[in-house]
């Protein structure tokens, strides 16, 4: 038992629009010496100083991936292949004892050229979800492949045309998280309903209140470049042509 740890409350960024507020979006932080733990439980307890309410969660926290397998995190830059329709590119790595899902990330990042002046250019970066993978009973092991469509789409989607510049490809990282049972479980509830009743549950871990107390652990495996196939792909391939890559 560490005792009781104060959080301090600041004032992050603006949110987006959404259910929670977007400004003053205030979070709450560990200070001075107080750390969270991996692998420990967690319990929270907020009071409000108005009413004299008490609300109350418990949750563990979620440690590092145990061990990342492909893409091989030893190699400073490693081609990968996303160019093979029937053979997509599979993200392995070991599981965290508390993690009940896991969801892969990709961050690409790209330089954008002013073609009528070559000299001025940006170094810019789109961040998408791939899929993700719940973890099964005492599962070691788990995948997460990187289909064409889903590779390639995603960078027309984000990407927009501009024929006034031309871009090439830089290294992009794996971005895997993995989260605890309450934030798996939220959403599972909130998936897009596909039956009859098309209500959405209202899910809470919260004792007296409303909303989730969870955590999740983050882990990138950086630097990895296009194969060839990849940036043929990617430059002349019918999905994503029209983005001026090169």
């Amino acid at each position: 038992f560490a005792g009781a740890i104060n959080l301090e409350r600041f004032e992050g960024p603006p949110l987006k629009d959404g259910i929670f507020a977007s400004a003053p979006n205030y979070l709450y932080r560990t200070t001075g010496l107080d750390s969270i733990y991996q692998d420990s439980e967690y319990k929270l307890v907020v009071t409000n100083t108005q009413t004299g309410n008490v609300v109350t969660s418990k949750t563990v926290i979620v440690s590092k991936v145990g061990s990342i397998i492909n893409p091989n995190p030893s190699s400073v830059y490693q081609y990968v292949n996303f160019a093979d329709p029937s053979n997509p590119f599979v993200t392995k790595f070991s599981s965290s004892d508390n993690a009940k899902y896991y969801d892969l990330n990709i961050r690409f990042s790209y330089k954008e050229i002013d073609i009528s002046n070559p000299s001025n250019f940006e170094i810019k970066s789109v961040f998408f979800r791939v899929g993700g993978v719940e973890k099964l009973n005492s599962a070691n092991s788990l995948e997460i492949p990187v289909p064409y469509t889903t590779f390639y789409s995603a960078l027309r989607r984000l990407i927009p045309v501009n024929p006034f510049v031309k871009r090439e490809a830089e290294p992009l990282d794996f971005v895997l998280v993995g989260g605890a049972e309450e934030l798996y479980t939220y959403y599972q509830v909130n998936r897009p309903p596909t039956g009859i009743n098309q209500s959405i549950p209202q899910y809470t871990n919260i004792d007296g209140g409303i909303g989730i107390f969870s955590s999740k652990y983050s882990d990138a495996m950086n630097n990895k470049l296009l194969s060839s196939r990849s940036l043929d792909s990617l430059n002349n391939g019918t999905i994503t042509k029209d983005l001026g890559f090169h």
